[in-house]
């Protein structure tokens, strides 16, 4: 997993009525997505502290 890699977007929705368990999965999917965004962007922060405290 790259840290420069772009976030996945959120997931289409169909123009229907979606069932429970289609909710549960499209729902489940944006939230892996969101955490493993956030994990990125939590690991790139760091590092470009990390870089900018070198240079201090």
């Amino acid at each position: 997993m790259s840290l420069k890699q772009e976030c996945q977007s959120v997931v289409d929705i169909p123009n229907r009525d979606l069932t429970v368990s289609e909710v549960a999965r499209l729902w489940g999917k944006d939230r892996l997505a969101l955490g493993e965004c956030a994990r990125r962007h939590d690991g790139l922060s760091k590092a470009v502290e990390a870089l900018e405290g070198q240079g201090k």
